[in-house]
């Protein structure tokens, strides 16, 4: 199976100690590795991306070692507690809205880093928190959408929620006076846009306590698979190596049903995705994987169409118009995949356009085509 890992999913030979000093079971092993990650960055500045992985080295050091001296100790801890504020108030603008949804029974699962926060590392300042991510059912989706607006949440000018379509995107984020986010999700992974698909994490929900609400989220082996896809899927400015220290921490603090992974991945046809950070962790880091779901994985047979997802997620930057409507395209490809090329083109002219019938494309894919390239 030929396959195409972008840089920046996986760690390049500087960074790797920052990951081990990260994630590292044994004290020793994780002193030494901040060590060495320190002294390679004497004279250089360090990547945007690591900034994201030091609150989780402060963590492993001095929370989960009882480390209470080590290199820059105390601007770890100040950024430490820096994140915590900042998760807090993030939650603070936060809690209004579940109360909300709950009252209005909207089922709310919590998902990505919210989920990881709260059920991997206990500890507010262990990762910095960009959004709060939910997903609510499809049929809820709009209901949730009003009574965000209700609470004085936005969404971007270009990004109205009447206009949303869930056969064309899985999420869509608001924000509010502080500057504060919550990306609202109907679907879990970008690329399988069909309500089936989502059908078996529903189905697999495990209970989830958040400051006293009682909601739920994924199974840790759902989580774990949307891990290793959304890896490929984060641009680099957003840090997409702390996919690993997440994966890490499912596995050692979880059962995984590994026979679920290979089955989900061939399913939603991301064995792509899944093997190649699945395969790295294992060579990389000291974590048990079973050599047979590897062996599955890398022996399924990948279609045309996956391989052309793939390589649109990992090698397409997402800034060029023409290519995010290629990506587009590719998503409706795959979610329409029994139907024909000629229905799935048909129904990305009336996504593009934002309309619900064919003849009303002439009329509106001009105007679509004008607030794209304004937007």
């Amino acid at each position: 199976m030929n396959q195409i890992v972008r840089p920046t999913v996986l760690p390049n030979d500087r960074q790797l100690p920052l990951m081990h000093a990260a994630t590292a079971l044994d004290r020793q092993s994780a002193l030494s590795a901040w060590a060495q990650y320190v002294s390679s960055y004497q004279s250089q500045p360090e990547e945007l991306t690591n900034h994201r992985i030091l609150p989780l080295v402060y963590h492993n050091l001095a929370v989960n070692h009882r480390v209470q001296r080590f290199h820059r100790c105390e601007e770890l801890k100040r950024l430490y507690y820096t994140i915590f504020a900042e998760n807090h108030y993030l939650l603070n603008d936060f809690k209004p809205v579940l109360d909300v949804f709950l009252q209005h029974q909207i089922p709310v699962v919590a998902i990505k880093g919210f989920a990881h926060l709260h059920s991997l590392y206990h500890h507010l300042g262990a990762r910095k928190m960009m959004d709060v991510d939910i997903m609510v059912p499809i049929d809820y989706f709009y209901q949730a959408c009003e009574l965000l607006t209700d609470l004085k949440w936005k969404t971007f000018p270009c990004q109205p929620y009447e206009q949303f379509n869930h056969r064309n995107s899985h999420a869509l984020n608001f924000f509010n006076e502080n500057n504060h986010n919550i990306d609202l999700h109907c679907h879990l992974i970008h690329i399988n846009l069909n309500p089936t698909d989502d059908k078996a994490y529903w189905e697999s929900l495990v209970p989830f306590e958040f400051a006293g609400y009682s909601i739920q989220t994924l199974c840790p082996t759902d989580h774990l698979l949307h891990v290793f896809f959304h890896a490929h899927t984060i641009a680099s400015w957003i840090a997409p190596l702390r996919w690993i220290p997440d994966a890490l921490n499912l596995i050692r603090q979880s059962p995984i049903d590994w026979d679920r992974i290979v089955m989900l991945s061939r399913e939603r046809y991301i064995t792509s995705f899944v093997s190649n950070t699945l395969g790295y962790l294992k060579k990389t880091f000291d974590v048990e994987i079973p050599d047979d779901t590897l062996k599955q994985l890398n022996e399924t047979v990948v279609c045309r169409l996956e391989k052309a997802v793939f390589d649109v997620f990992n090698n397409v930057p997402a800034e060029n118009l023409i290519k995010q409507q290629k990506k587009c395209y590719m998503k409706i490809r795959y979610t329409y995949r029994q139907y024909s090329s000629l229905f799935c083109l048909l129904e990305y002219l009336k996504v593009i356009s934002k309309t619900k019938h064919l003849w009303q494309v002439p009329v509106k894919l001009p105007l679509a085509i004008f607030r794209k390239l304004c937007c």
